[in-house]
C-alpha cells in the first residue's frame, strides 16, 4: 500500500511543487495572482478532505483510493486542455480537491491497515514514502520538462504514468482491518 501511495504522490508532489512555475510560464500569472490562486486552492484542498473523507467512509478505502487516483488523472488531463484563465482556475481547484482527498485517504488507509501495536512503524514507512515522493516527483517533472523542450503541458501529462502504475498496484492490494 505504501508503494501505491508513493507512486501517486510522486505525481501529486510534482504538480504542487511546480504549480507556481506552471501558472507563471504557461498561463502568464503574476506573483499576486499566483498567491491568490494558492489561497483558493488551499480552500479546495480542505473541501476535498471532507468530501472524499465521507465518501471513503461510505465506499471503503480501496474504492476511494482508486477513485482519487482516477480523479487526479482527469484533473491533469483537464489542466492540459486549460488554455483560458478560467479553465486554469477550474483545473487548479480540481487539483486542490484531489490534493485534500489524497492526503486524507492515504492516512486513513494506513491507519486502517496498521495493527494497533505497530501504528508508529506503519506511519514511519508511510512518511518515508511521502518524503521520497517529494524528491522523485518534482525531479521527474524537471526531466520531462527537459525532454519536452520546456513544454510544461506535456511535462504535466507525462506524470500520468505515476497514477496509472499506482492504479495497477492498488487493484492488487488487499484491504484488511487491522487488529
Amino acid at each position: 500500500l505504501c508503494f501505491c501511495i508513493f507512486l501517486y504522490h510522486c505525481g501529486i508532489t510534482a504538480v504542487i511543487t511546480v504549480a507556481s512555475i506552471y501558472a507563471s510560464k504557461v498561463m502568464g500569472f503574476t506573483i499576486k495572482e499566483i498567491i491568490g490562486l494558492v489561497l483558493i486552492v488551499n480552500i479546495s484542498a480542505c473541501l476535498g478532505s471532507f468530501l472524499f473523507g465521507g465518501l471513503q467512509d461510505k465506499f471503503g478505502h480501496k474504492s476511494s483510493l482508486i477513485g482519487i487516483v482516477l480523479f487526479w488523472i482527469i484533473a491533469i488531463i483537464f489542466l492540459f486542455f486549460s488554455y483560458e484563465r478560467y479553465m486554469f482556475y477550474i483545473s487548479s481547484n480540481l487539483i486542490g480537491l484531489g490534493l485534500g482527498a489524497a492526503q486524507s485517504a492515504g492516512r486513513a488507509s494506513i491507519a486502517y491497515q496498521a495493527p494497533k501495536t505497530q501504528q508508529a512503524e506503519y506511519f514511519g514507512v508511510w512518511g518515508f514514502f511521502i518524503n521520497a515522493s517529494s524528491v522523485v516527483g518534482p525531479l521527474s517533472y524537471g526531466v520531462l520538462t527537459l525532454i519536452f523542450l520546456d513544454n510544461h503541458k506535456l511535462a504535466a501529462i507525462g506524470l500520468i504514468p505515476f497514477f496509472i502504475l499506482s492504479l495497477i498496484l492498488l487493484t492488487r492490494v488487499r484491504f484488511v482491518r487491522s487488529q
